[in-house]
């Protein structure tokens, strides 16, 4: 099962040392996934980690413990390597108490996700809305985990209760982020509380249908799309076709590889003297072809000329949008 989601240079670290997410320790508080597909991380990660008691409730779990472990669940080890520490030493997890009000936990504590519709007005879906505007310009499918000490919060809802909800410090794009909720009833301040949610994006990109040589101009036929997790920073993933196609790759592209725009070397999709289909920009319908004053890459402004003769053409000036295509910039042609 794990084998055909781990292609050949997915590696796992092995930490050497780490707290338990719940009860169980699993294979994701242990092995670090960063440098792996993410559907190995999908598919295995919530398995349990083996491990041998060593005493205070802590575990330890040695390298060859892992890869036997991996091996049993049917990944090929002949495509993944793991690497990192011999012994990763692992703490249980630890519940931060909610008695005390503004109790708050430097740990963030176990995550757990909800998967039933939260009720109306209730505090883990208005969390969940200010989140997923906070980052709607990243694109692709949002989901969140809250951590599992806040559950009683979540479920407060409006009315009887009002909440004010602000990011609590700096948090890169995407993961681990806090929130300082505000919560009052009557019109009076109950308690202030602190929620963690680690967040990830599920984006449909671009990938290499089939392996694009160094140096290739891409076309249409070399590209698919998948679907792809993004955890930590932001996506860097492609969702255009037309941001790719008449491109040259910088490096080999594996088949199935997510092409991103490191992966890509601009060149000039537009050349000068050369016949450019024209289309309308917005509340325009246009389609019509002219010739190319400039040469242009992706995104740049050209000048072209529309009609034959001297005295019968009409230059204007459009944005390059794909191979020999330009998007007018004033109305009208």
């Amino acid at each position: 099962m794990a084998q055909d989601a781990a292609p050949e240079g997915s590696r796992l670290r092995l930490r050497s040392a780490t707290q338990a997410s719940g009860p169980e320790v699993r294979l994701l508080d242990v092995l670090d996934f960063s440098a792996a597909d993410p559907r190995l991380a999908e598919q295995i990660g919530d398995k349990p980690a083996p491990g041998e008691e060593a005493g205070d409730r802590s575990l330890r779990i040695s390298h060859a413990a892992i890869v036997a472990a991996l091996d049993e669940l049917g990944v090929n080890m002949a495509r993944v390597l793991v690497s990192g520490a011999l012994v990763c030493e692992v703490t249980p997890a630890e519940y931060p108490s909610a008695e005390a009000p503004g109790a708050v936990s430097n740990d963030p504590g176990p995550l757990f996700r909800e998967d039933a519709p939260a009720a109306d007005g209730a505090l883990r879906g208005l969390l969940e809305a200010h989140i997923r505007a906070e980052l709607a310009k990243l694109g692709g499918r949002v989901e969140v985990d809250f951590d599992r000490a806040s559950a009683e919060f979540l479920e407060l809802t409006s009315p009887p209760f009002e909440f004010s909800i602000r990011g609590a410090g700096a948090s890169a794009a995407l993961g681990l982020r806090e929130y300082q909720v505000g919560i009052r009833r009557d019109g009076r301040a109950q308690r202030s509380v602190r929620i963690s949610a680690r967040t990830r994006i599920v984006q449909r990109v671009l990938v290499a249908q089939k392996p694009i040589n160094r140096g290739a101009f891409i076309r249409r036929d070399m590209l698919d799309y998948d679907d792809r997790i993004f955890a930590t920073g932001e996506p860097t993933g492609l969702e255009r076709v037309e941001e790719l196609i008449g491109q040259q790759a910088s490096r080999f592209i594996p088949a199935g590889e997510m092409v991103a725009r490191k992966d890509i070397k601009s060149v000039d999709l537009v050349t000068r003297s050369r016949p450019v289909t024209v289309v309308g920009g917005d509340n325009v319908s246009l389609r019509i072809t002219g010739v190319a004053l400039d040469a242009g890459g992706l995104g740049e402004t050209v000048r072209v000329r529309l009609g034959d003769g001297r005295r019968n053409h009409r230059e204007v000036r459009g944005v390059v949008t794909a191979v020999g295509t330009v998007r007018l910039e004033e109305e009208g042609a």
